[in-house]
């Protein structure tokens, strides 16, 4: 399997400008960070920017579509034909080994999505198609089709941007840093877990006798009482 490495990206004066702002946008956010800053990091006039994105907001554009693009290469590498388990496990892996070695980029995904406006329902309806488009996992057989289609896309699209949205928090109960090797593998074996397990243990085929509450009156001991209340 192939690795995705920014750096083996086009070293492209534009390229060089993306993946500038992806690091700027993470760091400080997209409204606190201008494009005379993002050309100042990069080493080029603001009019370069311009010339190649347009505007501020072309270039977050370009920015949001490499960041899909990248998550769902790593998804890609992992073949359908595999079991719905295997799937997961595979995809859970694959997520770790791309995706923690880029900070910057899960970073920018909690910064763009907390930031009210359109910016950040753009990119969330980016994350929202990749995650729906299972199509190709259906006719496998290696999903449930009887699943709600939009839940089953939200579902699994919380499990990631969630923890990211609220990682101050998050790390408080994990005692280290989300991103942490360790931190982040268990990160994703949990939520491999969830997915292939669920949560509560399956109801049993006999079901257990209900006991009476303490409120309510036992006829045990005088059926004949209980015959004549009824």
């Amino acid at each position: 399997m192939r690795s995705i490495d920014p750096g083996q990206d086009d070293l492209t004066t534009k390229a060089r400008l993306r993946e500038t702002a992806l690091a700027l946008f993470a760091d400080r956010g997209i409204a606190a960070t201008s494009l005379r800053s993002i050309a100042v990091a990069a080493g080029v006039s603001p009019g370069l920017v311009i010339h190649h994105f347009g505007s501020k907001d072309g270039l977050r554009r370009a920015v949001d579509a490499v960041v899909v693009k990248r998550i769902t290469t790593a998804l890609s590498e992992v073949p359908i034909g595999s079991s719905g388990a295997s799937l997961i496990d595979q995809r859970a892996e694959v997520l770790a080994r791309v995706l923690r070695p880029q900070p910057a980029l899960l970073q920018y995904i909690a910064q763009a999505l907390s930031e009210s406006g359109a910016a950040a329902g753009e990119l969330f309806a980016l994350l929202y198609g990749t995650a729906s488009a299972d199509q190709a996992l259906a006719e496998a057989g290696v999903i449930r089709t009887d699943s709600d289609p939009v839940w089953r896309a939200l579902q699994q699209l919380v499990l990631i941007v969630g923890p990211l949205l609220l990682r101050p928090l998050v790390e408080q109960q994990l005692g280290g840093s989300l991103f942490e090797p360790g931190n982040f593998e268990r990160w994703m074996r949990a939520n491999a877990d969830l997915l292939k397990h669920g949560l509560y243990t399956p109801p049993t085929l006999s079901t257990p006798a209900r006991t009476a509450s303490p409120h309510e009156p036992s006829h045990t001991g005088n059926p004949e009482r209980g015959s004549r209340e009824r």
